[in-house]
């Protein structure tokens, strides 16, 4: 009933079949915001989670907090911005929008968040954060996923004190061990833009997300100047090193625009791809 209900409503969008199929049959239905989604052929996840973003109390800041207590934030590593993207799946235009947001707060702490909406599902994402020079540390994420009437929800709490995490996934909760400077899936994307920014053209990074840690790894493949909607840029280009050799993810990062996220392609296979492009942009 809901194959044949999802492709009524959106008549050769088979992509948007695959992805209730696996979130009402209780399988990952995002693996990660643009660095690991499990197929190209979930359209909606993949827009949601690509377009390289809730609240609640934190953990204890770590020892190095006091450094970003100050009432400037004009010392911060990046920016303030709000972006706002397009996407192409194979060539065609996707229908939904989003939103991607840095805030920096007058008392050292930051908020990245990430709206987005395809079709029937939703998707809101919200990290809570402070600087220790370069790198972003995480107290609180949460996110919300809502297709249909049925909505999914995730939350960390982090003690990098304690080098722990308590968590919340899919009504499930626990308590797991984390490395120092563990991040979460979009304090992460701020992460690789600092250290690009800072000239580091390789390295990787551990993420917390569901119920462990994972690895994330990259490097630069120098500079191309790009076409988007906001004009030509130059932008630094940036692949995602994977097991999984059939799956190719490339970003790239504008010089101009304090190394945003700009535009990401993702080849599933020689027939399936996504690019993503940034449509709005205005850096505070």
């Amino acid at each position: 009933m809901i194959k044949l209900a999802c492709k009524n409503i959106y008549t050769g969008q088979y992509l948007l079949l695959f992805c209730l199929k696996n979130f009402f049959w209780g399988n990952a239905f995002l693996r990660n915001f643009f660095f690991s989604v499990p197929r190209l052929q979930f359209l909606s996840l993949l827009l949601l989670s690509l377009l390289l973003p809730l609240h609640s109390s934190a953990s204890e800041p770590s020892p190095n907090s006091k450094e970003f207590t100050s009432s400037s934030t004009s010392h911060l590593p990046l920016k303030a911005f709000t972006a706002k993207y397009s996407a192409v799946l194979n060539g065609s235009k996707v229908r939904g929008s989003a939103t991607r947001q840095l805030i920096n707060n007058a008392n050292g702490e930051s908020i990245f968040s990430f709206n987005a909406k395809v079709n029937i599902a939703k998707l809101a994402e919200e990290s809570l954060f402070h600087w220790n020079q370069c790198t972003p540390i995480p107290k609180a994420y949460n996110r919300s996923l809502r297709v249909f009437f049925r909505i999914k929800k995730q939350s960390i709490q982090f003690d990098h004190q304690k080098l722990k995490v308590q968590y919340t996934y899919d009504k499930k909760s626990g308590e797991a061990d984390i490395p120092e400077n563990t991040l979460d899936r979009i304090s992460l994307q701020l992460a690789l833009r600092c250290d690009l920014k800072q000239g580091k053209y390789e390295g990787s990074y551990a993420v917390f997300d569901r119920k462990r840690v994972k690895e994330y790894q990259f490097k630069t493949l120098g500079e191309e100047e790009i076409e988007t909607p906001i004009g030509k840029l130059l932008a630094t280009k940036v692949q995602l090193l994977r097991k999984n050799k059939n799956r190719q993810t490339w970003l790239w990062f504008s010089k101009q625009h304090d190394y945003l996220l700009v535009k990401l392609k993702q080849n599933e296979s020689s027939s399936e791809n996504l690019e993503i492009t940034i449509s709005e942009i205005e850096i505070i």
